[in-house]
């Protein structure tokens, strides 16, 4: 399906787009569905030799072109982190990693205008030590699709499970945006474990998959 954010940017800046300007979604704040954060990893990953600050506004104008608020852009900056993090330390342990990924993200975020109101929607993250973070319970993570909940539980259950399988039975066992929650904490986990830890019946099922290991080269 469509997203309704994606589906107002769309129609409110059609006239624009077939001018040559970027499309721009709308920068209300009840628009901070997790649209944007579960297309944001290959921009992560082009963006990730770059210094944080300029990797981040390149994130910030792919996630813009649907959600542009703040709060989506905080969300998909902390995903870039963790991924710049993993790319820059490949053999790291997954504590430091993800410890290093997010302190990026918070030294760029909190104090800086315009953001600042908003990372205190973060604080669990980014107060909290990651190895505190993972040891919350399952009744203490949201799914839903809003890209602060989402962000949350990919995370959490990519602390909590080393097993691919398991952790998306886990995710999507909490029900809800399911399959946008598995797309993002997949991301992580794929990057961090590699694609050797995926079920290979998963692997062989993919429609149109040699496509797809072709974009992927």
């Amino acid at each position: 399906d469509i997203g309704i954010g994606t589906s107002n940017a769309l129609s409110n800046t059609n006239p624009e787009m077939i001018n040559g300007y970027m499309a721009y979604g709308s920068n209300d704040t009840y628009n901070n569905g997790n649209g944007s954060l579960m297309r944001i990893l290959p921009v992560c990953i082009y963006a990730a030799d770059l210094p944080f600050s300029e990797g981040v506004e390149i994130v910030h104008m792919a996630s813009a072109v649907t959600h542009p608020h703040y709060i989506s852009l905080i969300g998909c900056g902390i995903y870039y982190g963790i991924v710049k993090a993993m790319i820059e330390a490949a053999d790291g342990a997954l504590l430091d990693v993800v410890s290093k990924g997010i302190a990026m993200a918070r030294e760029f975020y909190v104090g800086r205008a315009g953001y600042a109101d908003y990372t205190g929607r973060y604080h669990r993250l980014f107060d909290l030590p990651v190895s505190e973070y993972g040891a919350l319970s399952e009744d203490e993570i949201k799914s839903s699709g809003y890209v602060l909940d989402t962000l949350e539980a990919a995370v959490w259950g990519l602390l909590n499970y080393s097993d691919y399988k398991e952790m998306m039975t886990v995710l999507i066992r909490f029900g809800k945006d399911t399959d946008t929650l598995a797309c993002v904490a997949g991301g992580l986990y794929g990057l961090y474990h590699g694609a050797e830890k995926i079920p290979a019946e998963w692997i062989s099922s993919i429609r149109n998959r040699e496509l797809v290991e072709k974009l992927c080269r």
